[in-house]
């Protein structure tokens, strides 16, 4: 694998759920993150994407990731310098993501 022949301590699977990011082309967490783990045993594995809750981390612990990124989530913080309307509009989605479109 071209990140671990290039030193990378860590590897980051961000799954086709992550928050508008990446290819149209690609998998979720649940089946990259299992066959991360399988490839690359040594190398800790951090599932990104579509994340956003306790149990969404605890489901990617369960798939074999060793942490979690959380991403969108934290847009709407106070401290997030993103647009009131903008965190607005993210804090009342509730589609499940029907809507998104890459």
């Amino acid at each position: 694998m071209k990140a671990q022949n290039a030193g990378a301590d860590v590897i980051v699977a961000q799954g086709s759920d992550a928050g508008g990011h990446g290819s149209a082309n690609c998998a979720s967490i649940v089946s990259l993150v299992p066959e991360l783990v399988s490839a690359l045993p040594e190398t800790p594995i951090v599932a990104a994407g579509g994340i956003a809750d306790g149990r969404g981390a605890l489901a990617a612990l369960a798939l074999g990731a060793q942490a979690v990124v959380i991403g969108t989530r934290f847009a709407t913080a106070t401290e997030s310098a993103m647009a009131d309307k903008a965190k607005d509009l993210l804090i009342h989605t509730f589609d499940g993501g029907i809507s998104t479109r890459r």
